[in-house]
C-alpha cells in the first residue's frame, strides 16, 4: 500500500512542478522583453533628436544649393545682358562709320574738313622736304650719293622734325638711291614718296613726294593708280660711286 501511495504523491508533485517551471520561464521571458522595450523607449528621444538634426541639415543644404543656383543664374543673365549691349554698341558704331562718310559725300565736305585736309597735306610736304634737305647734306659728304635708308641721314634732320609724333619715316620710302652729281633734271626725279595713298574729300586719292632738287608736292590720282605718273618721274640710278665712309 505504501508504494502505490508514493507513486501517486510523485505523480501529483510532478504534475504541479511542470506548470510552475513553465510559468517561471514565461516570467523570465516577459522580464527580458520588458527590459528590451524599456531600452528602446529610452533611445526614442535620442533617435528623434538625431532625426531632427539630419532633417535640419538637409533643409540647410537644399537652401544653400538653391541660393547658389539663383546667384549663378543671375550672374549668367547679367553677362548675357552685357554681351548684348556690347553687340548693339558695336553694330551702332559700325553703322555710324558707314553712314557718316556717305552722308558727308552727299552733303559735301565742310570748310573745317577742307582746312584739316589742307593742313595735313602741308605737314606731309614739309616733312618730306626736310628729309630731302637732310639727304642732300648727307650726299654732300658722300660723293653725291643719296642715302639708302633714313637712319643714315637722321643726324642732318632738324631737331623739331625728329621730335614730331604724327609723322614717321616708316610712312615713307626712298625711290632713288644713286648719285645726284651730274643730274640735269633734279626737279623731275622722285627721291622720297609716301608708301600709302590717302583718300581726299573730293573722292580721289593722294600721296606725298619729295624730289631731287629739294621741293615736295602732293600728287592726286582720281582712281588711286599712281604707277603711270611715278614711272614718268623715276629714273634708274647711275653707276654707284665710292662706298659710304
Amino acid at each position: 500500500m505504501t508504494k502505490p501511495k508514493l507513486a501517486v504523491v510523485g505523480a501529483i508533485a510532478a504534475a504541479v512542478a511542470i506548470p510552475l517551471c513553465m510559468q517561471h520561464r514565461c516570467v523570465i521571458k516577459l522580464r527580458e522583453e520588458n527590459e528590451s522595450l524599456r531600452q528602446q523607449a529610452e533611445q526614442l528621444p535620442l533617435l528623434s533628436a538625431e532625426n531632427e538634426r539630419l532633417s535640419n541639415l538637409l533643409a540647410t543644404a537644399n537652401s544653400r544649393m538653391t541660393s547658389n543656383q539663383s546667384s549663378e543664374l543671375l550672374k549668367l543673365r547679367g553677362e548675357v545682358a552685357s554681351l548684348r549691349r556690347q553687340a548693339d554698341d558695336a553694330v551702332r558704331r559700325e553703322k555710324s562709320r558707314t553712314v557718316a562718310p556717305q552722308r558727308s559725300l552727299q552733303m559735301g565736305p565742310t570748310d573745317q574738313q577742307m582746312e584739316q585736309q589742307k593742313e595735313m597735306a602741308i605737314a606731309k610736304m614739309s616733312y618730306a622736304k626736310n628729309w630731302m634737305l637732310a639727304f642732300h647734306q648727307y650726299a654732300g659728304q658722300h660723293q653725291g650719293q643719296i642715302p639708302t635708308n633714313f637712319d643714315l641721314a637722321a643726324a642732318f634732320l632738324p631737331e623739331e622734325m625728329r621730335a614730331q609724333t604724327n609723322l614717321a619715316p616708316e610712312q615713307f620710302e626712298i625711290a632713288f638711291t644713286g648719285s645726284v652729281f651730274g643730274m640735269t633734271n633734279l626737279q623731275n626725279v622722285i627721291v622720297i614718296r609716301e608708301k600709302e595713298a590717302w583718300p581726299t574729300l573730293d573722292g580721289g586719292w593722294a600721296k606725298g613726294y619729295s624730289f631731287a632738287d629739294g621741293h615736295s608736292e602732293i600728287h592726286k590720282a582720281a582712281d588711286g593708280n599712281f604707277q603711270p605718273w611715278e614711272a614718268e618721274h623715276t629714273i634708274a640710278p647711275p653707276a654707284p660711286g665710292p662706298p659710304d665712309q
